[in-house]
């Protein structure tokens, strides 16, 4: 049997999916697993678990929690933000996360689904907490991982002026096209053995699944985003999971939305740092969320 070509194989990787037109027009690469969905395509029985993926980067690390969900026969749902992974790049440039909302409430609908439970990791998690101040009817019970309500200026400092010194560099040397430069393929976090926050060769490996033009637009808005008053409005069952040694987004965050928002669950898990989801070979954390929405009146309909 012949061997498969690089294009072939990402072309099947693809082909385990479809795509949805996103609120922007712009088409989302998802993946589901709905077994009880009726032939009107409404969902019946158990609710359903979104993973939101965070900055940069796409939804394949979190390929082991919706593995395990399907084992536990869980309906489960991934997807790939705009701009990143599989799904196209917003045709109006707009990357503020009220569109990032708004795709996942396309997603929603156009799935019959009337409601869910949400799973966020860092950026992914702020979009959870903004879609509930949104749309709170929606939702059932989310879980929050290594994220934050915003962000303070040291960490601005610290990271947009390189990305924008950097952008502005490859600009001038005749370089844009690296700007706009997106590689959507599958990333094996296990073939990267220092998983350290701010390990240059992870990160750019997640860059080039989103691209700088979109990281960068991302970041002008998200650094102007304050979640504190749609934290204060989550009347939901909700689990705040965070790493102790989290140089990202420091631990003292999960404790802030923990005082915001109302008998939340919070989890400190003192060995890992803020990418602690692409090295969980045992699956701890997908046992963690599974437990804790089983503990719920929201895992099923």
């Amino acid at each position: 049997m012949a061997k498969r070509t690089f294009d072939e194989h990402i072309d099947a990787i693809k082909k385990q999916g479809e795509y949805i037109k996103g609120s922007s027009g712009n088409m989302i690469w998802v993946k589901h697993y709905l077994p009880s969905t009726t032939e009107e395509g409404k969902h019946k029985g158990q609710i359903p678990t979104i993973f939101v993926h965070g900055f940069s980067g796409s939804s394949y690390p979190y390929e082991k929690f919706y593995d395990y969900f399907k084992k536990k026969k869980r309906p489960t749902i991934i997807y790939d933000h705009r701009g990143h992974g599989f799904s196209e790049d917003a045709p109006d440039q707009k990357y503020s996360i009220e569109y990032f909302s708004e795709d996942l409430k396309t997603l929603i609908d156009t799935l019959g689904l009337e409601k869910v439970n949400l799973a966020g990791h860092c950026f992914g998690g702020m979009v959870v907490m903004d879609f509930c101040g949104r749309y709170p009817d929606r939702v059932n019970a989310i879980t929050v991982m290594s994220s934050r309500l915003k962000y303070s200026d040291n960490f601005k400092d610290r990271l947009v002026e390189d990305i924008l010194k950097e952008s502005d560099r490859l600009s001038k040397i005749g370089l844009k096209k690296l700007f706009f430069f997106r590689e959507p393929i599958e990333l094996d976090y296990t073939t990267i053995k220092n998983d350290g926050d701010w390990y240059i060769p992870r990160i750019i490996e997640d860059l080039k699944r989103t691209s700088l033009n979109v990281a960068i637009k991302i970041l002008e808005d998200l650094f102007v985003e304050d979640l504190t008053e749609a934290a204060t409005t989550i009347k939901i069952p909700t689990l705040i999971i965070h790493g102790k040694k989290d140089t990202v987004n420091p631990v003292e965050n999960a404790y802030d939305i923990h005082s915001h928002i109302k008998d939340s669950q919070l989890e400190i898990f003192r060995q890992a740092a803020h990418c602690h989801y692409t090295v969980d070979p045992k699956s701890v954390l997908p046992k963690h969320i599974y437990k804790f929405l089983k503990k719920t009146k929201s895992f099923s309909a």
